[in-house]
């Protein structure tokens, strides 16, 4: 996981480890996620992260990684868009 400081609203959450207790569930393994407040502590993110991919998918998860978005990159701006749900 990120342990970097990262100040930003938008995340892409990749490489998902979702718990599924054994069923076959098509899970997404990557998710953008929108976070209202500017936060600058990297726990809180990964906190509300954690709490967003559990909360929205129904499914609690092992883990996963993340990185903030850079709208200056019109590469990560556009996968950030394909990855809303």
């Amino acid at each position: 996981m990120s342990k970097n400081i990262y100040a930003g609203h938008a995340f892409i959450c990749t490489d998902i480890a979702w718990d599924t207790d054994g069923e076959d569930i098509n899970l997404p393994t990557e998710m953008s996620v929108f976070l209202g407040d500017e936060i600058n502590d990297s726990e809180i993110i990964e906190e509300l992260l954690c709490d967003y991919l559990s909360d929205t998918m129904g499914f609690c998860h092992y883990g996963f990684d993340w990185e903030t978005v850079d709208f200056n990159d019109a590469v990560q701006v556009a996968r950030y868009n394909a990855l809303k749900r």
